[in-house]
């Protein structure tokens, strides 16, 4: 019956493969999938339907349609058309290719169509902020209130050495006194979901009364 009235062949379309892919995410976050991992997945779908109606003029691919050919035009597309570094670049196409890898799980492509493209990455090293310039950010005055919470956030997770995605979900109920009478935080990090007890020094407790 899916054969005749063309499920199954809806079935093998990418973007139709990708959506319910991102819905299957949306559906967990908060139950093991943080909402960033959605949001990347969901960012790297809409690059790809931009991509498909850009080269090809079309809002939907077969499955059987992709080649080596294909993911060098949107490895091509990424960096010239959206302006994007190399690595985000290939984190987009590792993310469409979670989707082709599925399908060749499910025997609906023999073999992965990207095998031969170089996802090599480049090595990218880390700046670090000496002792004064870190100073010399949290002393800094700013007549913007947005500007100023910006930079209290950044010196907040730069001393308690959370993430953003932590500091912005960190609630009153998990800022508690240890058994010494200091504040701490007592919280599970989202991305690994290990929970962590942080001390607060004198200046995020600064920040934290604000």
């Amino acid at each position: 019956m899916d054969i005749i009235s063309g499920a199954e062949q809806r079935k093998r379309e990418l973007m139709s493969l990708f959506k319910g892919h991102n819905d299957d995410l949306k559906a967990m976050i908060g139950k093991g999938v943080a909402k960033r991992t959605w949001t990347n997945f969901n960012t790297s779908y809409r690059h790809v339907s931009e991509f498909l109606y850009a080269e090809y003029k079309v809002k939907e691919i077969n499955i059987l349609s992709l080649d080596l050919e294909f993911i060098k035009k949107f490895y091509q597309w990424l960096r010239v058309t959206r302006n994007l570094g190399h690595n985000s670049s290939l984190k987009n196409i590792a993310n469409m290719k979670k989707i082709v890898i599925s399908c060749v799980d499910n025997s609906w492509l023999r073999s992965d169509p990207f095998v031969k493209f170089d996802e090599t990455r480049e090595d990218v090293q880390p700046v670090f902020l000496v002792k004064e310039e870190l100073q010399a950010i949290a002393e800094k005055e700013f007549l913007n209130v947005r500007l100023c919470q910006v930079r209290d956030v950044f010196i907040f997770c730069c001393f308690t050495g959370l993430a953003f995605a932590d500091v912005k979900q960190l609630k009153k109920s998990e800022v508690d006194l240890g058994v010494d009478g200091e504040l701490r935080i007592y919280k599970g990090r989202q991305k690994t979901g290990t929970p962590s007890i942080i001390p607060l020094l004198p200046i995020t407790k600064q920040i934290l009364a604000k």
